[in-house]
């Protein structure tokens, strides 16, 4: 997501099936407080909204608001505005893999 951001690619929010790690409350908060972008968990699972976003791209639905207006939000995440214990355990991460892939000196 960040590589999304520092190309320039700014979403007001998020939206992503109610499967995998997005069933997780712990999960979907922590990213979202993370990205400080909201995250909206739609009632689908990740696979359908492939399904619809190739549906896009052969001319089955003229827009992504055609393809995913219709799914219905089961929760939204919203960031927290303060700088919360989670960017700052992220940055220290971040920091140590850099270390370990040889991007960085310790």
């Amino acid at each position: 997501f960040r590589m999304l951001q520092d190309l320039g690619f700014k979403p007001k929010q998020i939206r992503v099936g109610n499967d995998n790690l997005f069933r997780s409350k712990v999960f979907s908060t922590t990213l979202s407080n993370l990205i400080k972008t909201p995250i909206q968990v739609v009632k689908t699972s990740g696979a359908v909204g492939a399904a619809k976003a190739a549906g896009i791209g052969c001319g089955i639905y003229s827009s992504l608001e055609e393809a995913f207006d219709s799914l219905e939000v089961e929760k939204e995440y919203i960031p927290e505005d303060s700088e919360c214990d989670y960017e700052n355990a992220f940055k220290r991460w971040e920091k140590d893999l850099e270390i370990l892939i040889g991007k960085s000196e310790a």
